[in-house]
């Protein structure tokens, strides 16, 4: 940057900044705007090569994840739109000696359109594997829930957050190709505000809606529903909708789990429609083929031969019939730390900054 003759050699070393409400957890409701400031007295920072680390956990809502969740859907969750925690931090703000010199709104739609239509679709990979939380083989613990069983309704929340890592790739400020001489503009500072829980987390379970029965039995009164699976052999391959191809992966990520809300439909022989919402009541995994069923309390079909368009449809966020849940299932966050190259600067380089200010 200054041309000084016969300068010592630059210092290049990697430091942490924590932010400023150092040892809070955040989250999008009660605590929902993280701040780092970075002081001058870094001399200069590589932005370029800086990411933030934080840990992550998801809050389950009161009643949900335990034996005794009737009424209280049960889901194992994980990070959504194929995107990773970069749709965690919604709006980001960036300033210099307390002056605004980035503003963006919505910073995680644009890393979603910048990671669709302008990267090499092998990361999405890298970001699969590293930021989305799902359901774990051999007890994982870089996930989110470490055991879940659909016929009892239980899971386990990991108690131990998961070690996350953001780079905000559509920050002008994040992308400058020269050191930042902080000792010369002031105090760095940025803000980010945090996404809604909604719109961060989804199922594990890749498919929650017309799961297709097995033609249920002639009867007015039915309670049990037998899951139509898309067998290619002897035994159903639930792989197929997302939930595993063995008995112990379907009963950690199939979404028909004790106190689910469903709705079953289908038609009745002459036409007539069928279509009521009920909470699973039991769960049972046949140890022989795998088939899935569901008890519910009764429906009525009339005494007359139902149709084979019977399917069922699990109801995410709802905790009873006909209800909405009072509580969701939410995400926290906690350790923010700023990580960057800070560039110590030779007192040649100073003064000769000093000398054309």
């Amino acid at each position: 940057m200054f041309a000084v003759q016969e300068s010592m050699p630059v210092v290049n070393y990697s430091t942490k900044v924590i932010s400023d409400q150092a040892g809070s957890v955040f989250d999008p409701v009660n605590n929902s705007r993280i701040r780092i400031n970075v002081p001058s007295s870094l001399s200069m920072v590589d932005l370029r090569n800086s990411y933030i680390q934080f840990e992550m956990s998801v809050k389950a809502p009161s009643g949900a994840g335990t034996s005794a969740a009737a009424g209280n859907n049960t889901f194992v969750m994980k990070l959504g739109n194929e995107q990773g925690v970069e749709q965690v931090f919604r709006n980001m703000r960036c300033y210099l000696d307390n002056r605004e010199v980035e503003n963006i709104a919505h910073v995680n739609i644009l890393e979603k359109f910048k990671g669709v239509y302008a990267e090499d679709v092998s990361l999405k990979g890298l970001d699969a594997t590293f930021n989305h939380g799902g359901f774990p083989t051999n007890g994982n613990p870089s996930f989110f829930t470490t055991d879940a069983d659909i016929t009892t309704g239980f899971m386990t929340q990991n108690r131990v957050p998961t070690k996350q890592v953001y780079r905000p790739k559509c920050s002008g400020l994040w992308n400058y190709p020269n050191g930042l001489p902080l000792l010369l503009l002031g105090n760095l500072t940025f803000e980010w505000d945090l996404e809604d829980s909604a719109r961060v987390l989804t199922t594990a379970a890749g498919r929650l809606a017309d799961v297709p029965l097995q033609t249920p039995a002639q009867n007015a009164a039915v309670t049990q529903f037998v899951l139509e699976a898309p067998t290619q052999g002897s035994e159903p391959h639930w792989n197929g909708f997302g939930w595993g191809d063995t008995n112990d992966r379907v009963k950690a990520k199939c979404p028909f789990t004790v106190g689910n809300v469903v709705t079953i439909s289908g038609t009745l022989d002459g036409g007539a429609a069928v279509s009521e919402e009920r909470v699973i009541t039991a769960v049972a995994q046949d140890a022989g083929n795998g088939n899935i069923t569901i008890t519910v309390a009764a429906v009525d079909l009339n005494a007359a031969a139902p149709n084979d368009d019977f399917t069922v449809e699990v109801h995410f966020g709802r905790s009873g019939v006909a209800t909405e849940d009072a509580e969701k299932y939410t995400y926290e966050i906690s350790k923010v730390e700023f990580v960057t190259r800070a560039i110590e600067l030779p007192l040649q380089y100073v003064q000769g900054a000093m000398r054309r200010m």
